[in-house]
């Protein structure tokens, strides 16, 4: 509803109805917010007029649905049962597996039709339902206004060892949704916070041959992570990336920039990295000391390697000269 516009000179969109039909919907979708903000505040419902009544009762639907799969959500993540049933399917695969993760929404043909005609709610309320409980991107659950658990955000540990400990073996991971706000914790292995499972998610990687992380969209940030907000991303790919079958890393860190152009500080994880086979390794949005950059360079196998891509890597000292020496003789080795 916040999207309706399109007869404003300024406006990028189109709405196609008439100005008539448009106008009409302004008004509905007014009257609706309104009846949702009453219903909140608790009104003397013998003073409601019936219009009122009919939109919170299709609201008041629509979020009891909403939560319903929320709790249902939140069950089957909370007792392990989501990544258990998953993992027993993916263990009677006959091939290694390849796991993606990613958190496009399910009804997006739905969504397209009400972005087609934003006038669409006005005429066909018993959709709003339907519309209220469609699942939330992760971005959006870590702008929610009350703020929010991004429960989700466990499977990204407890998946890879359910798989591994169902008797299956994991040869490559994409990671195209993090958490970027908040919720870093979230990524720790376990349901015990001051007790992480770190060394079940190395166990479940050690035959990880490619592995593959971008972060979302950039939220607004006006600071660096700090070090508690640090530590659970670190330990997470320190352990991911643990194994020394690993063939080809890419990190894509556009999503944990500070607005002032400040860009993600990578922490250890190449300071421990042990890639024997390594052969392609992908890196960009990140600031970093010029010496782990060397000392990452003095581990690679030139005859290995078939590319190193850089791109927007800050050193946070020092110059470019010693690493690139240093990458030059290990590729021509």
């Amino acid at each position: 509803m916040r999207y309706l516009g399109g007869y404003d000179s300024d406006d990028k969109t189109v709405c196609e109805q008439p100005l008539r039909v448009y106008n009409k919907a302004t008004e509905d979708y007014s009257a609706i917010i309104s009846a949702w903000d009453e219903y909140i505040g608790q009104p003397d419902v013998a003073s409601t007029d019936e219009d009122t009544l009919r939109y919170q009762e299709i609201l008041r639907q629509g979020h009891e649905e909403y939560m319903q799969k929320h709790k249902e959500q939140f069950r089957l993540i909370m007792d392990g049962s989501f990544v258990k049933t998953l993992a027993s399917a993916i263990s009677r695969m006959r091939h290694g597996t390849s796991l993606h993760f990613v958190d496009e929404i399910g009804g997006r043909d739905y969504l397209n039709r009400c972005s087609d005609d934003p006038t669409r709610m006005s005429t066909h309320l018993d959709e709003l339902p339907r519309l209220m409980a469609i699942p939330l991107d992760w971005q959006t659950i870590e702008e929610l206004e009350e703020g929010a658990e991004l429960l989700p955000a466990k499977i990204l540990s407890e998946l890879p060892i359910a798989i591994h400990k169902a008797g299956a073996t994991v040869l490559d991971i994409q990671i195209r949704c993090f958490p970027t706000v908040k919720n870093y914790s979230m990524i720790r292995s376990g349901h015990d916070p001051n007790n992480p499972s770190w060394p079940d998610l190395r166990s479940a990687s050690q035959h990880l041959t490619e592995f593959f992380l971008s972060t979302n969209q950039p939220p607004i940030r006006g600071r660096h992570l700090r070090p508690e907000e640090h530590c659970p991303i670190d330990q997470y790919l320190c352990a991911i990336l643990s194994g020394h079958d690993i063939e080809d890393v890419r990190f894509y860190f556009y999503g944990s920039n500070v607005n002032d152009g400040g860009l993600y500080r990578i922490g250890t994880i190449l300071a421990t990295a042990n890639w024997p086979r390594l052969k392609r390794f992908s890196i960009s949005n990140v600031s970093l000391d010029p010496g782990k950059l060397e000392n990452f360079f003095r581990k690679l196998d030139g005859g290995r390697m078939e590319q190193v891509y850089l791109r927007n890597v800050e050193l946070l000292d020092g110059n470019w000269a010693g690493a690139l020496d240093l990458l030059r003789k290990r590729v021509a080795l």
